[in-house]
């Protein structure tokens, strides 16, 4: 589908015609996720009638998997699939576990049977099988499947679809980072409220189909859009570039950088790609980065290209690995702070329930 419609990229942007169908996606998909799990401590808890530290390492494991797979997808999508199939896939993988976890709660053999009003050692609270443990976390795997591809390629392809070129498309661009972060905050507080009080004092299986429809509706309104979107191809994996400048560095570690005035006619400048969004000039800082674009003999094919991307950069590519070197300290700031959110979602429920 992307490789045939790669072409694409060089009509003109919708922009905005295509929000409703991306955010609309996004959004839907957001309550579906948030909602599914946002009380999935207690379902193990009451319905599946698990232990507390069972319980908290089921999800402190699949939250962590979950939680590293979009590196995974985000390789994948940018080196294979492209934006568009990646997210039709990931969509569908996600919508497939939740299918598979609403499933659990509907059909009794998928569960333990309600624990005995007065338990006695003779008829004692039964746990899960391995059969219905085995199909719980296959419902986990499919939902990991779709948080891998959902979470990296949904916002760059929002993104895609302005033209970042002109002012109306950079604006266009900063209002749809604002929709979507504002769409997130909207749906954090359905989950907790509206979606939490249906699982827990309605059903868990109207509490877990709802998200599950969200879902099936989000994945309509993204097919619905696909005569509009543009379609970036993959261009090559971040990661992939990234280390290209780190080794190519490090190759180049004994080469000495000339003063910043006679540094233009030295380093690896070639044009920009249609799809950069700005250039990047060369910067003082992190000059040992600078030296991957070093251009020495043999590193240059005849036609202006780099014979060998491993021994030599572009200065955008290493302006674009300094920008990120630079935010490190911001980014390893927030471990901190989400240390004790994680705790959330499950000591803090699970004591909520104990006896005092």
């Amino acid at each position: 589908m992307e490789t045939a419609q790669s072409s694409h990229i060089h009509r003109k942007h919708a922009g905005w015609k295509t929000m409703p169908y991306i955010l609309g996606n996004e959004t839907f998909q957001r309550l579906a996720s948030d909602g599914l799990l946002m009380n999935f401590m207690l379902y193990l808890l009451k319905e599946f009638h698990m232990d507390q530290i069972s319980a908290i390492n089921i999800i402190n494991i699949w939250s962590g998997t979950a939680n590293f797979s979009p590196l995974v997808g985000a390789f994948i999508c940018d080196a294979y699939l492209g934006r568009f199939r990646t997210l039709a896939f990931a969509s569908c993988a996600s919508f497939l576990g939740m299918v598979a976890l609403t499933l659990t709660a509907v059909v009794p053999a998928l569960h333990p049977p309600p624990c005995p009003k007065h338990q006695h050692p003779s008829n004692p609270c039964l746990g899960p099988t391995t059969g219905q443990l085995g199909f719980l976390i296959l419902s986990l795997g499919f939902l990991m499947i779709g948080t891998a591809g959902i979470n990296p390629a949904s916002l760059p392809f929002g993104v895609d679809q302005f033209d970042p070129t002109t002012e109306e498309g950079k604006k266009g661009i900063s209002s749809f980072f604002n929709w979507s972060y504002a769409s997130f905050t909207v749906v954090i507080m359905i989950s907790v409220t509206l979606i939490v009080y249906i699982q827990t004092n309605i059903s868990w299986a109207l509490g877990l189909g709802l998200p599950t429809a969200f879902m099936g509706f989000s994945i309509l309104l993204f097919w619905l859009g696909t005569r509009l979107y543009i379609y970036v191809p993959p261009e090559g994996s971040l990661f992939s570039g990234i280390m290209q400048v780190f080794v190519a560095a490090f190759l180049k570690r004994h080469l000495k950088l000339p003063p910043q005035e006679e540094l233009p006619g030295l380093l690896y400048d070639p044009p920009m790609r249609a799809t950069t969004v700005s250039k990047l000039l060369p910067t003082q800082h992190f000059r040992c980065l600078t030296k991957a674009a070093i251009m020495v003999d043999g590193e240059i094919k005849p036609d202006g290209s780099r014979s060998n991307p491993w021994r030599l950069c572009s200065i955008q590519q290493i302006e674009e690995v300094k920008c990120l070197v630079r935010i490190m300290p911001i980014w390893t700031c927030n471990i901190i702070c989400f240390l004790p959110i994680a705790q959330l979602r499950t000591f803090t429920e699970g004591f909520g329930r104990q006896p005092w």
